[in-house]
């Protein structure tokens, strides 16, 4: 265990603290994106579109009261 605290000293100040690169935040948000490929082969496009039918559900929703968004 004592060669670890000397590696994880190293990498603290190489890095710096653990919530300057933490990734957490970002795999949960492309996990989400993943979730709008409808078309495999133009996953891309997939994703821009559903991504933009969201987004369009949500700024409906401020507007109509009887919408429900996510």
């Amino acid at each position: 265990m004592v060669h670890l605290v000397v590696h994880i000293v190293d990498e603290v100040i190489q890095g710096g603290p653990v919530h300057y690169r933490w990734m957490y935040f970002v795999e949960r948000m492309f996990g989400h994106f993943k979730s709008f490929v409808r078309n495999k082969s133009q996953d891309e496009g997939s994703i821009a579109e559903g991504y933009m039918v969201e987004e369009a559900q949500t700024f409906c929703s401020h507007y109509f009261e009887d919408i429900d968004s996510r």
